[in-house]
């Protein structure tokens, strides 16, 4: 039942919206605006529509292209900042690196031990030299003859010392008997930085004989091997053969060996160690190294730093040992000697008398097998002795027993013990 006075209220849905209030005024779409803009500037909305991609993708093709030419404009400024503060710094850097090649190379304890001297002829003293000393079908031991501005090395190197060549690693040995003695010297030549001007080779036999008629103490044995020491004792025995320390040493005992290879070069480089030797300063040494050994295979992995300094004329030992004895039964003699023999700078033990006092007419130096290449030095200070390897002695210990052969460098403060 309807209610009277009160006409029914009609419902929003009933109004017609073309009737309705427009309370709050409708805001133009962005794409009516867009259209209402092209408009003004008389563009048709269909001409926008159809390059709208079309322009987006210039747009980000240009926003691209200078972001490319930004950072290439970066680049180039840093390579030029970094020529500015590292230019300078390089021509620095080559300027140390010629001068260190022109002063001889890097220095250790005041010595130069990685660039040795060029292995040039000079009529002012002996030539270098390498000898292939054979046994059989076999090549056991190589002897580097190489003098210095005072003195020289005899180095010693085991024929299964394994170095680089152009075709791999090869032995010593294996160049020489394959008949390749010039890429033998390139190899060793590469390794020691030194150079032999001349190879021979001789069978050891021949040459031991020579060694022994010499009258050469330390006599190497019949049969040579690759280790146990014997390529040092070669090298003792054919410096005592080149410097007379033998009593009957002549430079023609070479003439008579039959000689391969560059034989007649390698007698007259020879014929000069008999002369420079005595003049003090030269040392025996060995290659030293690492023994590899396996099934079918064996070689020397080879210790190239100590053979530099061996050749330098430094030992790599260190904490010598040494006692000068009187052997002649002259009072002082051995302090006097221990004067002369302290530059060497080794670890000097009080003086005291042999236990064959006063007897000893020839002077002796007794060393350990570890300081055997340190008896040359030695004797070129005194003058005079024989060296002698004592297995006997403790490492690092050399023994002088003055003989009545020594002459000291100033005789009046000495007279005979009485």
């Amino acid at each position: 039942m309807r209610r009277r006075g009160r006409p029914p209220a009609k419902r929003m849905t009933d109004v017609d919206e073309e009737q309705r209030p427009d309370r709050t005024p409708k805001r133009p779409s962005p794409l009516e605006r867009l259209s209402a803009w092209d408009r003004s500037v008389g563009v048709e909305p269909s001409e926008r529509a159809a390059s709208a991609s079309g322009g987006r993708r210039s747009e980000y093709a240009s926003r691209s292209e200078r972001r490319m030419s930004r950072r290439a404009k970066h680049r180039r400024k840093t390579m030029v900042r970094t020529a500015i503060v590292v230019g300078p710094t390089l021509v620095v850097i080559a300027a140390i690196v010629a001068l260190f090649a022109l002063l001889g190379g890097r220095e250790v304890e005041g010595e130069a031990v990685t660039t040795l001297p060029a292995a040039e002829v000079d009529d002012e003293r002996a030539r270098t030299a390498l000898l292939v000393i054979e046994q059989g079908d076999a090549v056991p031991v190589l002897v580097f003859f190489y003098p210095r501005d005072a003195g020289g090395t005899v180095l010693a190197m085991p024929g299964a010392t394994l170095l680089k060549t152009a075709e791999g690693f090869e032995t010593l040995a294996e160049l020489h008997l394959s008949g390749r003695d010039e890429a033998l010297q390139t190899a060793l030549s590469e390794a020691l930085g030194v150079l032999s001007e001349c190879v021979a080779s001789v069978e050891w036999p021949a040459l031991r004989t020579v060694v022994q008629n010499a009258g050469v103490a330390d006599l190497p044995p019949a049969v040579l091997a690759a280790g146990g020491g014997e390529p040092a004792q070669v090298a003792r025995a054919l410096l005592a053969l080149a410097g007379g320390d033998a009593p009957e040493t002549d430079e023609n005992l070479w003439a008579g060996l039959a000689l391969e290879g560059d034989a007649d070069e390698f007698r007259e480089v020879m014929g000069d160690l008999v002369a420079a030797v005595p003049g003090g300063g030269w040392m025996a040494a060995e290659l030293s190294g690492r023994l590899v050994e396996g099934v079918g295979f064996k070689y020397v992995e080879p210790d190239v730093e100590a053979a530099k300094a061996a050749l330098a004329g430094r030992s790599a030992e260190v904490n010598v040992t040494l006692q000068v004895q009187n052997g002649s039964g002259v009072v002082g003699i051995a302090q006097e000697a221990g004067e002369v023999l302290a530059p060497l700078g080794y670890i000097m033990l009080p003086a005291g008398n042999s236990a064959d006092f006063p007897d000893v007419e020839r002077t002796r130096i007794q060393v350990a097998p570890d300081v055997a290449d340190l008896g040359g030095r030695v004797r070129a200070l005194l003058g005079v002795g024989a060296i002698e390897v004592d297995e006997t002695l403790k490492p690092g210990y050399i023994i002088v027993v003055i003989g009545k052969d020594y002459i000291p460098p100033a005789t009046t403060a000495t007279k005979p013990a009485g």
